[in-house]
């Protein structure tokens, strides 16, 4: 990100009401006040894996614990952009750029 001029925060941390700890983000783009996440292939299902979803208990907590992220982040009117793994192993800059476009 630094070398692509990108400011961000690596694992920002959310706190909602009363200061309590909520999540935490990949990233936060500050120029953009916008969320990165980097999602596993495995952890996040890629649907182009995992076309039907998560399978494992592994995967299905994963997945409920990042929708609730996905969910507070919506309520607080933070845009979420996501990167898959995948993507990013096969090129971290093409995959940044293609995701800050979209």
């Amino acid at each position: 990100l630094a070398r692509l001029g990108i400011q961000a925060v690596h694992q920002y941390r959310i706190r909602g009401a009363g200061g309590r700890y909520e999540a935490v983000l990949d990233y936060y783009l500050v120029d953009r006040c916008t969320a990165l996440e980097v999602n596993g292939t495995f952890w996040h299902s890629d649907p182009r894996i995992y076309p039907n979803g998560p399978k494992t208990p592994s995967q299905i907590r994963v997945a409920e614990k990042y929708q609730r992220k996905v969910d507070l982040l919506r309520s607080l009117q933070i845009p979420i952009i996501e990167i898959w793994e995948q993507d990013f192993n096969d090129n971290p800059d093409q995959a940044v750029l293609a995701a800050l476009s979209a």
